[in-house]
């Protein structure tokens, strides 16, 4: 059906859907801003209840912008022949939506950054203590130790790896947005960010002094066993200088 024939139920049901979406968002983006104000004030980001509180609205939206894709999609194609006044209604309650959703994703990302970030310095904080555990046990550990020790590491990687793949992608909308942060928010995610990447170069360095250690230590090994070694070679031949003369080879054994 093309926009020439919509009938106007069609196009009221089209503005009516536009007007709970906008209410929606209008919904959500306090709901997002709230965490955003308790992160400024030094709280916690996000209580269980606004989270919950979110996601409803979240899931809301996502359904009425499903229902109201198909009379969307008529309009942007006919909206020549769509009544001027109706035009810009729908104009008008789109872009108050666009605005609402930009609002909601950079409080959002923010949030999501700040989280992110804090989990990513904890872990390698929780990793220097690993690899300084590492560099106190690496000359006496025994096997068993130094596999623990490797467990936890690659468990820790893990962590790292799944938080990275949160975070990474708000990075791009946080400098695109960056200037129009609270300047709190600015100095917050900068001051972690630097914390962060000084813990890391410090995971760095530590990690390539433990892999020095480590290939030293291995290097003793081989050098030992390649000692001990020899000295059963030396003591085998030896032994075999020391045996008497095989004194049967001088007699006629057919007598």
């Amino acid at each position: 059906m093309s926009l020439r024939t919509m009938q106007p139920d069609a196009l009221r049901e089209l503005e009516a859907g536009l007007v709970r979406l906008a209410g929606l968002h209008a919904d959500l983006a306090p709901a997002c801003r709230e965490p955003y104000d308790q992160m400024l004030a030094g709280g916690l980001p996000a209580t269980e209840e606004n989270i919950a509180r979110r996601e409803a609205l979240s899931s809301q939206i996502a359904e009425a912008s499903r229902a109201l894709a198909p009379l969307l999609a008529e309009f942007d194609v006919g909206g020549a022949a769509v009544p001027a006044a109706a035009r810009a209604r729908v104009k008008a309650l789109r872009e108050q939506m666009e605005r609402q959703a930009a609002e909601s994703r950079r409080f959002t990302s923010a949030l999501v950054l700040v989280a992110g970030l804090s989990r990513l310095r904890d872990l390698y904080r929780e990793m220097l203590a690993i690899n300084t555990r590492q560099a106190e046990h690496t000359a006496d550990a025994d096997q068993e130790t130094l596999f623990r020790i490797l467990a936890d590491k690659n468990r820790v990687m893990g962590e790292v790896a799944e938080v990275d793949k949160t975070t990474t992608p708000h990075f791009a909308e946080w400098e695109r947005d960056r200037e129009r942060h609270d300047p709190a928010v600015r100095d917050l995610v900068t001051s972690i960010r630097d914390e962060t990447g000084a813990i890391l170069a410090e995971v760095i360095a530590l990690e390539d002094s433990n892999r020095q250690a480590l290939e030293s230590r291995r290097q003793t090994k081989v050098d030992e066993m390649r000692k001990v070694d020899r000295s059963r070679q030396v003591h085998r031949a030896y032994g075999q200088a020391q045996q008497p003369p095989d004194r049967t080879r001088y007699y006629d054994q057919s007598s």
